[in-house]
């Protein structure tokens, strides 16, 4: 039977037991069953040595293409820059947002800040109709969180993104590991990190005023910098290792 991927038979590594298990066999004007077996042994070892080249350089192309695809890919790197510069977009038209919104308030008001309660314009209204201002600014209130969410929402897509770019470098540098290559490896793993530390660059880099408060408001994205940076230090031990 085949146990472990081996068969039992394995164990007879001498080609003379061999010879006396295929004597038994062999028609009875075959004498000579030892040149049988040689030659047979030397065609196993044949295909077998075939084999192991034709997987290695199976994946070795393997390793090639996805370190490639990840440095030379034209349209990823494309979506990537869009990516960006819509985020940048979105905290631009935020930030443009907000300074209306201040410049409104500077304005003089001789009711003083709006309460639904207690202005003294809309003392005269029925409960009902105090009521339903209240809920337009509630209202009002979620849509100006609402240009950092939609930032939010590229910024997740952006960290997507660079995430597949550097998920591919790291499955190159174990190919290559795997195929005894410890300096392209390395190189793999390194280009990983790096790729990895872009999540967190993007928003110190750029030295965007609100970029600081993206990360303030809730959703999946606040985590997002600092998972990349634990991948990328993970990444950087692993290059380490390599060279």
């Amino acid at each position: 039977g085949v146990r472990g991927g081996r068969s039992g038979a394995s164990r007879l590594q001498k080609l003379i037991l061999w010879k006396h298990i295929f004597s038994y066999l062999a028609p009875a004007d075959v004498q000579d069953t030892y040149n049988a077996v040689a030659l047979i042994a030397e065609r196993v070892v044949e295909f077998a040595v075939v084999r192991q080249e034709l997987c290695r350089q199976s994946c070795l192309s393997w390793a090639w293409y996805l370190l490639s695809s990840s440095r030379y890919d034209s349209a990823a790197h494309a979506r990537e820059v869009i990516t960006k510069q819509s985020l940048l977009s979105a905290l631009d038209m935020e930030q443009a947002r907000r300074a209306r919104v201040r410049e409104r308030q500077a304005k003089p008001n001789r009711y003083g800040p709006l309460d639904v309660a207690t202005h003294p314009a809309l003392t005269t209204l029925t409960e009902e109709t105090k009521s339903f201002l209240s809920e337009v600014m509630k209202a009002w209130n979620q849509v100006a969180c609402g240009g950092l969410r939609h930032a939010a929402g590229i910024f997740v897509e952006l960290h997507t993104l660079y995430k597949a770019r550097a998920a591919k470098c790291a499955e190159a540098g174990r190919a290559f590991l795997a195929l005894q290559m410890p300096e392209l490896a390395a190189q793999a793993h390194s280009e990983a990190a790096s790729t990895f530390r872009l999540t967190q660059q993007v928003l110190t880099t750029v030295g965007h005023p609100l970029s600081a408060k993206l990360l303030q408001i809730s959703g999946p994205h606040r985590v997002m910098p600092e998972s990349a940076a634990a991948e990328a230090r993970f990444e950087s031990v692993n290059a380490a290792r390599c060279s």
